[in-house]
């Protein structure tokens, strides 16, 4: 999957993946930019309950919260 963060184009290395406490769920996934440079991609869950399987509509995932250059 590719997406754009702050005019910069990231490619997905990973699927996204739950990550965070019980209360405070959020999803992250590795990826790279056209030179190389990896970061960690993180989205937040917008009214999602953890217990639902299907986590497809759980964010946005076009519009990451959070990149951070590792």
């Amino acid at each position: 999957m590719e997406l754009t963060y702050n005019g910069l184009k990231l490619t997905l290395d990973q699927d996204a993946y739950i990550s965070g406490s019980h209360e405070e769920p959020y999803f992250e996934a590795q990826a790279h930019d056209e030179q190389g440079n990896e970061y960690m991609v993180t989205w937040y869950p917008k009214d999602w309950d953890e217990s639902d399987i299907d986590a497809s509509d759980a964010c946005d995932w076009d519009n990451p919260d959070e990149v951070t250059k590792l």
